[in-house]
């Protein structure tokens, strides 16, 4: 049996083995999941997610306009059908020249939707930075031949590699560490690169993973491939291999609806999130996404978080989540910079949680200059309870959201009920701006033993985590009075903050506040909310409770 006639994928042994043995390679390019389908049948070994989609799909008289967000859309695209051919994917034009650095940074976000290899033009120009990426475990492919990325440089398409002195920039990719190299309209001669030559890489230390299997909810049905084609296929197999294909089975098919993890919503969702560290990406990726939710957070993500992103889905076609640490809700001296960065294990509890969209910035992205213009909320709602002990805090937070949302243009956003304040001062700016946003407040999510849910708990040493409960005893123990008729609020809050102190907490408040506007009640209000803000150790925690 051939090797063709196996379910097994292609990997970069197997390329070096074909090659020594004189067997044909077949590379063609490929733009989404319908191309990937029909090159899977028709045996091709190798695809190549390229530059050339600019011309393809896009109808532009070459490459140069082709962006890191297309290369990766059309990646995705290609990666979520599983396959055997080996996935290449095109750096495109600008997103490699500028260092070694901004290569690997954006192949990485190449094999992060699947791409088993990396692309990029050039002969011994390239070849350092080859060797940096190859040495931190990048497969690459160098590209000579036909180079539609200077076709300024080299005044038209001309065709590079047909002679000696490109074979020796061959040699230099090839010791930098090429996996392969890739020469588009080299021709064969003595001592002349051959088209489509292939030149594993020794040492490769990347952990090629086959594209993923998508999930879908229970009930949505077998995932359907493009139709087949038999006259077509068989023509191309013959061209490609010479040689006859044998039936193979599809053991990697997209999992029928029912064997999947269960996704809330109520569409299909194949897993497959999309990354954006530009605010130009993700408006890119905004625009073709129908309804939006929005799920604004600054990383360090629990439960809590998840379950915003698992009830955002029910109100969207999309969910884009946002992981920023926001400087200026921070006064100085607090733990911003000690603010965990757990970034790789968020993307990880995102993409579980069927999150469409990460917008990832820098604080270059959302704040290019200092930022001299806030939103100032209104003293009576930012200025009490947290705002007291915390002086700008919530005008650093309502900036922050309103340049989200314009960035994001959300139908709908949602925030936890456990930072109380902040959902009600984002609740009543987006009233007050007439912004066609719809707030939604997601319930606390506590711990067996009551603690709600925060990134900051993990501050808490062993013995500070089983005191740490008891701020929401003292809630539910307040709460409960008032549902049972006691109307001295001042008595009540005195009385839960000295049982806070007596234990070692330092509380900052305990307060009952009406839910509207956290104005202080009167004793026939109704729609109550107790909050509390303290510190035990070195840690300051909050919780709240409606009545």
């Amino acid at each position: 049996m051939t090797y063709l006639a196996s379910n097994k994928p292609i990997t970069l042994p197997e390329l070096a083995r074909m090659k020594r043995e004189g067997e044909k390679i077949a590379m063609l390019t490929c733009y989404d999941a319908s191309f990937a389908a029909l090159e899977d049948r028709c045996g091709v070994d190798v695809m190549l997610v390229g530059d050339s989609l600019g011309n393809v799909i896009q109808g532009k008289t070459s490459t140069l306009p082709v962006t890191m967000e297309h290369m990766v859309y059309h990646t995705a695209c290609v990666a979520a059908l599983p396959s055997r051919p080996m996935l290449v994917a095109d750096l495109p034009f600008g997103a490699y020249h500028e260092s070694k650095e901004q290569a690997i940074r954006n192949a990485g976000k190449l094999l992060a939707v699947g791409a088993e290899m990396v692309k990029l033009e050039g002969g011994e120009v390239m070849a350092e930075t080859v060797h940096f990426m190859v040495e931190r475990g990048v497969p690459v492919c160098a590209h000579i031949g036909l180079t539609p990325q200077s076709v300024h440089a080299l005044g038209g398409y001309r065709v590079q590699g047909r002679d000696e002195e490109g074979a020796a920039h061959d040699a230099r990719c090839r010791g930098a560490g090429a996996g392969r190299r890739g020469a588009d309209g080299a021709g064969n001669g003595a001592g002349r690169p051959c088209r489509r030559n292939h030149h594993p890489a020794q040492g490769l230390r990347h952990h090629r993973h086959r594209r993923r299997q998508g999930l879908r909810r229970p009930g949505a049905g077998a995932a359907r491939h493009a139709r087949r084609l038999p006259r077509q296929e068989g023509a191309l197999r013959q061209g490609l291999h010479g040689r006859r294909h044998q039936h193979r089975c599809r053991r990697h098919r997209l999992r029928a609806g029912g064997k999947g993890r269960q996704l809330s919503g109520t569409r299909a969702h194949l897993l497959n999130m999309y990354i954006h560290e530009t605010i130009a990406g993700l408006r890119e990726a905004r625009r073709r996404a129908g309804r939006v939710a929005l799920v604004p957070t600054m990383g360090n993500l629990h439960e809590g978080h998840i379950a915003l992103m698992t009830q955002a889905r029910d109100h969207a076609d999309q969910v884009i989540a946002t992981i920023f640490v926001n400087r200026l809700q921070f006064r100085p001296g607090e733990d911003f910079e000690k603010y965990p960065r757990t970034f790789e294990d968020d993307c990880a509890k995102l993409e579980a949680a069927g999150v469409d969209h990460l917008f990832a910035p820098d604080e270059a992205q959302m704040y290019p200059q200092p930022q001299t213009y806030h939103v100032e909320p209104p003293p009576e709602q930012a200025g009490v309870l947290d705002g007291e002990f915390r002086p700008g805090h919530f005008r650093g937070v309502a900036t922050v959201v309103m340049k989200l949302f314009q960035i994001a243009q959300p139908d709908v956003a949602l925030f936890g009920k456990k930072d109380y304040q902040q959902l009600m001062v984002i609740r009543n700016m987006v009233r007050e701006f007439n912004l066609p946003i719809e707030i939604i407040g997601g319930e606390t999510v506590r711990a067996v033993d009551g603690l709600a849910l925060s990134s900051r708990n993990g501050y808490l040493s062993a013995a500070e985590r089983a005191e740490a409960p008891r701020l929401y005893r003292v809630l539910a123990e307040l709460a409960a009075e008032v549902r049972n008729g006691a109307g001295n609020y001042p008595e009540l809050e005195a009385k839960a903050m000295n049982i806070l102190s007596i234990n070692g907490w330092a509380p900052d408040y305990v307060a009952l506040r009406k839910k509207l506007d956290l104005q202080c009640p009167s004793a026939h209000d109704s729609g109550l909310v107790v909050l509390a803000a303290a510190r035990f150790g070195s840690t300051r925690l909050i919780d709240n409770l409606e009545v």
